[in-house]
């Protein structure tokens, strides 16, 4: 992808190796919570690319929202890793921390200040995930 984020869960291969024959219960509860954050990720950097600000004064560009449309997210729940992105060619030049051109600087927002901004919402899928396996697993 030309511009993504990703969502990777590090740590699980150990605490699921802990688990023995509970790994199964781990697996699928950690594997909702990134599926979850992946979809919020996705739903969240697409929104904010249709709300984009204002045009420049004096421009006469007429947006089409195609950035918005390109964004795709998968997620490898056997390797614990999502990611949100986009192969548009013109997405790291007004999504990108390392490649936004000055004129959409401090105007459109990253795909990595998305997933920044998220992450206490996805932190917090992962605790409902932690809570649900110590239910399942204490019967």
């Amino acid at each position: 992808m030309t511009i993504s984020v990703t969502l990777e869960v590090q740590g699980l291969d150990a605490l699921i190796q802990r688990f023995g024959t509970s790994k199964l219960v781990v697996r699928e509860e950690a594997g909702d919570a990134l599926e979850k954050g992946v979809a919020l990720l996705h739903r969240k950097i697409a929104g904010y690319s249709q709300n984009t600000p204002s045009k420049p004064p004096g421009s006469t560009y007429d947006r089409m929202f195609t950035l918005a449309r390109t964004f795709t997210h998968r997620v490898e729940r056997s390797k614990f890793l999502g990611q949100v992105g986009t192969n548009l060619h013109y997405g790291p030049y007004v999504m990108s921390k390392s490649g936004q051109a000055a004129i959409h600087r401090g105007r459109w927002y990253t795909v990595e200040s998305v997933g920044e901004e998220q992450m206490p919402t996805i932190e917090g899928y992962f605790a409902v995930a932690t809570e649900n396996i110590v239910r399942r697993l204490a019967g």
